[in-house]
């Protein structure tokens, strides 16, 4: 009979057949085992591992099944010229037909064609793996497809046929230990075969800490091939009968992970691992899973630096802490409050009450817990300063302008800056809110453009006290200037004239030129982009010519010049004879 030893199955001459057969109803199936062929010295004897039919093997029935096995044999044939191959067949079996009718082989040619290095390889557990769907057989050793050979009758993989016929998990060893000088067992450490499931979970016992702690991180080790994943999910308990409800620490990736835990601390644990896969051949396995605690160590007080206006209140409230620093959800031991470095009293629930002196008074709140180093917060006593943001001037575009900010006490009856100290100023010009363009109670910005522009203030005075003061700012247009006009004079009579413009204005502005050629009023080119424009003239005399430069918010300048205007003179050259 099959025996264990050491903690494997021992096939000694003898088989093992499920009793559950695989048919069309599970056409997509999958046999993996870890599994050792050779124990050295010994020289393996005939096995095989994997699907097979019904009967017990070597009987000499008829049989409509199929079969797909990993084959050891002793002797290397010429057919199969390695120790070990992989062999499918669907269909009957008949006595009077040889062994290899209707099958399809393939040898294995992981170790190369040594029977030494077969052998050697043999000499491991390894995994053994089949995958069979409806038409096709692919097999794999440790997680890869195996390599073959082209040698004799081998054929290549995968192998096809059908998976409609019955078939049964399989494990043999054909040859006694003693026979023929001795042969190796077949051992097998582990065998399953069928298919996943899509969704399945594994729920641990009951974990007891002996004391509220805080469970904070589970470490797993697992496989999670594609298509599959692993989810943990934790809770706790006060007392082992009321649990928490279930939280998720994460999703495992391949290989070792380590999740932290959001539940509450507590006396008790429970873990529960959610595994789901997209294929029925494929699973992921968690190896290990390991969940750390740590004890309540200390206290801290929330908020750790407190800003409370003279005889106003704060609440302050005490977290318990692990060895960690992490936060123990849901444990609230029984905390004490004092006031002890001034600046307010304190009552049992943590409401402060700030006195009339302003300060700050550095971890004046003090809470206590038996068993617990204690947690301090400090406390500023004092008011944050109004701030009023005034201007220098009115505001042009393209002129800088000074803004500056003044404070004073939101209480009167306190003397000018009480306990302000240094304060520091900063300031959002470009109204995105954050304040990060200047620095400074007065500051010099120019604004590019004509418009109204949101600017802010942040004030905080040396105690930490802060406040904000925003204003509006109208920035004016400016009109062009015009540097220069250039113009063609004297011309004659019909000749083109042209006049060239140029002006300034913020480099923003966009601008547009406009010519009156005889300054009735009345612009005969309208504006345009080019400050160069031409003409010409019928008559002679002195024509003035007005020119106007606008930019694109409305403001204008205008312009004159003049050009001499002359008939056209000719010369009789005087020759002396």
């Amino acid at each position: 009979m099959p025996q264990i030893v050491d903690g494997v199955l021992r096939l000694n001459a003898n088989y093992l057949r499920a009793r559950h057969a695989f048919a069309a109803e599970t056409p997509i199936r999958f046999f993996e085992t870890r599994a050792r062929f050779v124990t050295a010295p010994d020289p393996l004897a005939y096995g095989d591992l994997g699907f097979y039919r019904s009967m017990p093997p070597l009987r000499a029935v008829t049989e409509t099944s199929s079969i797909r096995l990993f084959v050891a044999q002793t002797a290397i044939e010429a057919d199969i010229p390695r120790h070990l191959y992989v062999r499918t067949k669907d269909g009957p079996f008949f006595p009077s037909d040889p062994p290899t009718t209707g099958v399809i082989d393939t040898a294995v040619d992981n170790w190369g064609a040594s029977s030494a290095a077969q052998m050697a390889g043999l000499n491991q557990f390894r995994l053994y793996t089949i995958r069979w769907d409806q038409s096709e057989t692919h097999y794999l050793i440790d997680g890869s497809p195996i390599v073959t050979t082209t040698e004799g009758a081998s054929k290549p993989l995968p192998h096809g046929g059908v998976s409609t016929l019955p078939t049964y998990v399989f494990l043999y060893s054909q040859d006694p230990t003693f026979f023929g000088g001795g042969r190796s067992p077949v051992l097998v450490d582990w065998v399953r075969a069928g298919a996943y499931a899509t969704q399945g979970s594994y729920l641990s016992c009951v974990f007891d800490a002996g004391e509220l702690v805080n469970w904070s991180r589970i470490a797993l080790s697992a496989n999670i091939p594609q298509g599959t994943s692993v989810t943990v999910e934790t809770r706790t308990s006060q007392d082992g009968a009321i649990w928490s409800g279930w939280y998720t620490a994460g999703v495992s990736e391949s290989g070792a992970s380590t999740l932290s835990m959001v539940n509450p601390g507590g006396r008790y644990f429970q873990y529960r691992v959610r595994l789901s896969s997209t294929s029925v051949m494929d699973t992921p396995e968690v190896e290990f899973v390991e969940a750390f605690y740590f004890g309540a160590q200390k206290l801290r007080v929330n908020p750790a630096v407190a800003y409370v206006n003279p005889l106003d209140q704060k609440q302050f409230n005490a977290e318990t802490l692990d060895l960690n620093d992490e936060v123990i959800g849901g444990y609230q031991p029984p905390i004490q409050w004092a006031v002890v470095n001034d600046g307010g009293t304190i009552d049992n629930q943590g409401l402060f009450t700030a006195g009339v002196l302003s300060g700050r008074f550095t971890d004046t709140v003090l809470a206590t817990s038996p068993g617990l180093l204690s947690g301090a917060a400090t406390v500023n006593v004092g008011y944050a300063p109004d701030v009023h943001i005034a201007l220098c001037c009115e505001g042009k575009e393209g002129v800088p302008i000074t803004l500056t900010a003044s404070l004073k006490n939101r209480d009167e009856s306190l003397p000018p800056v009480l306990g302000w100290g240094a304060a520091i100023f900063e300031w959002d010009i470009d109204g995105d809110g954050r304040f990060d363009d200047l620095v400074g109670e007065s500051v010099t910005h120019v604004f590019p453009k004509t418009g109204e522009y949101e600017v802010a203030v942040l004030v905080t005075s040396g105690l930490g006290f802060t406040n904000t003061a925003s204003t509006t700012i109208a920035i004016a247009n400016v009109a062009p200037q015009i540097v220069a006009i250039h113009v063609d004079s004297p011309v004659t009579v019909g000749k083109v004239v042209t006049v060239e413009v140029h002006a300034v204005d913020v480099p923003s502005a966009i601008l547009t030129y406009a010519f009156d050629w005889n300054s009735d009023g009345v612009f005969d080119a309208p504006d345009q982009l080019s400050n160069q424009m031409t003409t010409t003239y019928d008559a002679p005399g002195v024509k003035t010519i007005t020119v106007r430069v606008r930019d694109d918010d409305g403001a204008e300048t205008l312009g004159t010049t003049e050009v001499q205007v002359e008939l056209l003179r000719l010369f009789l050259p005087v020759i002396e004879r």
